[in-house]
């Protein structure tokens, strides 16, 4: 995978993360129906194929309310922030059951699935035909 394809996974995984956080459970549609969702969650894997994104220090944190997420990295090891190696990053979700989606502005929407246990959450999809799986823990 190429230094680009690379950071351009990684942009979409983390953006597409976020979404995820958001959407672990519930039986409505729409963005925001879950409450057990909102809060903080730290990344613990963020695998793009073969790849572990979370390395050489790098963190992500994601801050989810009813409606929007913030994400926010540190020590960016992949090409993820646009200049410096600290960014955060907002938007807001939509989600569908177990299904969610995450438009980041851009020409592509990237739809997971995902499964919460405790305060363990995991999902999965493909990201530009590379299969992607994230773990995150609640931390409040």
């Amino acid at each position: 995978m190429t230094a680009l394809r690379s950071a351009r996974l990684l942009n979409r995984l983390a953006l597409a993360a976020l979404v995820a956080v958001a959407a672990c459970s519930g039986d409505g549609t729409g963005a925001g129906n879950d409450d057990s969702v909102v809060g903080v969650w730290q990344a613990t894997s963020m695998k793009g194929g073969a790849t572990e994104f979370l390395i050489d220090g790098m963190t992500v944190r994601a801050t989810i309310t009813a409606t929007t997420y913030s994400l926010t990295i540190t020590s960016d090891q992949a090409g993820f922030c646009d200049g410096p190696d600290d960014c955060t990053i907002t938007g807001n979700y939509t989600r569908s059951g177990t299904t969610f989606t995450i438009d980041p502005g851009t020409e592509d929407e990237v739809v997971f699935s995902l499964s919460l246990q405790g305060n363990t959450m995991t999902w999965s999809g493909l990201i530009d035909g590379e299969s992607a799986t994230f773990r995150w823990t609640r931390t409040t």
